[in-house]
C-alpha cells in the first residue's frame, strides 16, 4: 500500500509540485526566521562580549530614577569628577582604570550632507596613553593609529567603508562643536563585521570631553581587576572610595552601548517573521487538505477496487497517509534549503528598509533544520488525516455500481 501511495504522487507530478509549493514556502519562512535572528543574536552577543567582558566594574553617575535602554535618553546622569579616577587607581584591587566618554549623538556626515547610518551614533573618548586601556575597550585597531590630539578620529571599519574614508582622509562629524577630522585609524568593534545602522567615532579622551561639553569630567570610569581579584571583590572595594554622586555597577548592568535594547528588537523581528511563517504553514495545510480531498474523490473507484480485492480500511488509510507524509518530507527538505537562501534575502530587505543589524557570519543551526522539518512534516501529515479517513469510507460495492452505470445491461444477463 505504501507503493500505491507513492505511485499516486508520481502519477500527478504537476499537482504534486503545486501542492508542495505551499508547504515549501511556509517551511522556508520558518527556517529563514530562525536563521536571520540567530545570526543577529550572535552578532549582538559578540558586540556585548567585546564591549563588556574585559571590564570588571564601571563607576558611573548615580540617578534617583531607575533607567533602562528605553528611558535613559530622558534621564541626565551626573558625570563622574576627574578626582574619582585618581582614587580608583590608588586601590590595590585595580589593575587598570580609564576615564570614559560615550556619547550617542556623534554623527558622521557623508558626501551627500546626511548622517551615515540610522543610529545610534557612538562617539567614544579613548585614552590610548594609559597602559592596559585596550583591555576595557571594545575597539581593536586594525590599521593606522589611535587618535592622540584635536582634529583626529578613528572610525569603525563598516562606517569607514560607507564614508569611503581611508587613513589620512578627512570626514565631517557633527558633535556639539562639529568640525572636520582627519582619520588616523580604522578599528573593529570586537569581531563583528558590521555594526548595522550604528556608527563609531573614537577620539582621544581630552577631545571627546571637550567636544561633548564634559569639561574634565567623565561619563564613566572603566575598571579592570588586578590579577587574582574577582569582579565582586573589586566592586566592593570601589564602593568605598567613589563619591556620593557615583555608583558602581558591572559593565553589563551599566550597558552603555544599549545592547539590551538591540536584543529586544531582534526578538521582535523574530516574532514577526515567525508569524508570517505560521500563516504560510496554515495556508499550506489547507492546500494539502484540499488537494488530498480532491485526490481521494477522483480515486474512489481505485480505492474501491483495492477494497474489493481484499485491502482493509487500515491499509487504505495508510496509503493516503503515506502520500501526505511523502509530500511533507519532500516539501520540508526543499523548504529548509530554500530558507537558507531566503534568510540572505530577508537580511538584504531589512537593510534596504534601514533596519540592517549587526552581522557576524550566517548561523544555520541544527535546531533550525530540526524545527523546520518537524513543523512541515507534522502539519502536512495532519492535514492529510481527514482525506485519509474519508478514503476508508469508500465501499467495495461502489466499484460495482460504477461499473453498472458505465455498462448498463451487462450486469444480470
Amino acid at each position: 500500500m505504501i507503493k500505491v501511495g507513492l505511485q499516486s504522487l508520481a502519477g500527478r507530478p504537476a499537482r504534486t509540485a503545486l501542492t508542495m509549493l505551499a508547504i515549501v514556502l511556509g517551511v522556508a519562512m520558518v527556517a529563514a526566521a530562525f536563521t536571520v535572528t540567530d545570526t543577529m543574536r550572535k552578532a549582538a552577543d559578540a558586540l556585548s562580549s567585546a564591549a563588556y567582558d574585559g571590564t570588571d566594574a564601571v563607576v558611573t553617575g548615580r540617578t534617583h530614577v531607575e533607567t533602562s535602554a528605553s528611558n535613559e535618553w530622558a534621564v541626565q546622569r551626573p558625570k563622574v569628577p576627574a578626582s574619582a579616577l585618581a582614587a580608583v587607581r590608588a586601590l590595590p584591587q585595580v589593575g587598570v582604570a580609564v576615564g570614559d566618554v560615550t556619547d550617542q549623538s556623534t554623527k558622521i556626515i557623508g558626501a551627500d550632507g546626511k548622517p551615515i547610518g540610522q543610529g545610534p551614533y557612538f562617539g567614544i573618548g579613548y585614552d590610548s596613553k594609559t597602559p592596559g586601556a585596550e583591555r576595557v575597550s571594545p575597539l581593536h585597531l586594525v590599521r593606522g593609529q589611535w587618535a592622540t590630539g584635536p582634529g583626529q578620529v578613528v572610525l569603525d571599519e563598516g562606517t569607514a567603508d560607507k564614508a569611503k574614508a581611508k587613513i589620512g582622509s578627512t570626514v565631517r562629524i557633527a558633535t556639539d562643536r562639529g568640525r572636520s577630522y582627519r582619520v588616523t585609524g580604522i578599528a573593529h568593534f570586537g569581531d563583528v563585521k558590521s555594526l548595522g545602522t550604528a556608527t563609531v567615532a573614537a577620539f582621544d579622551l581630552a577631545t571627546a570631553q571637550r567636544e561633548g561639553g564634559r569639561g574634565t569630567r567623565f561619563d564613566d570610569i572603566l575598571v579592570g581587576a588586578a590579577k587574582g581579584v574577582s569582579p565582586a571583590e573589586l566592586r566592593r572595594a570601589l564602593a568605598g572610595v567613589v563619591p556620593a554622586q557615583a555608583t558602581v555597577k558591572s559593565a553589563a548592568a551599566d550597558d552603555r552601548f544599549t545592547f539590551d535594547s538591540l536584543k529586544s528588537f531582534i526578538d521582535i523581528i523574530k516574532v514577526a517573521l515567525l508569524i508570517f511563517g505560521g500563516v504560510a504553514i496554515v495556508v499550506g495545510a489547507f492546500t494539502i487538505f484540499n488537494a488530498l480531498s480532491i485526490t481521494v474523490a477522483q480515486r474512489s473507484r481505485e480505492l474501491g477496487l483495492l477494497r474489493l480485492i481484499g485491502a482493509s480500511r487500515k491499509q487504505v488509510l495508510g496509503s493516503v497517509v503515506v502520500e501526505a507524509l511523502a509530500l511533507g518530507v519532500l516539501a520540508s527538505v526543499a523548504g529548509v534549503a530554500a530558507g537558507y537562501g531566503l534568510a540572505h534575502g530577508l537580511t538584504a530587505l531589512l537593510a534596504a528598509m534601514g533596519l540592517d543589524l549587526p552581522e557576524a557570519g550566517t548561523v544555520f543551526a541544527t535546531r533550525t533544520i530540526a524545527i523546520a522539518l518537524v513543523v512541515g512534516i507534522v502539519v502536512t501529515t495532519l492535514a492529510g488525516l481527514i482525506p485519509a479517513y474519508r478514503a476508508t469510507r469508500v465501499a467495495p460495492v461502489a466499484v460495482l455500481r460504477d461499473a453498472a452505470a458505465r455498462r448498463p445491461g451487462r450486469i444480470g444477463r
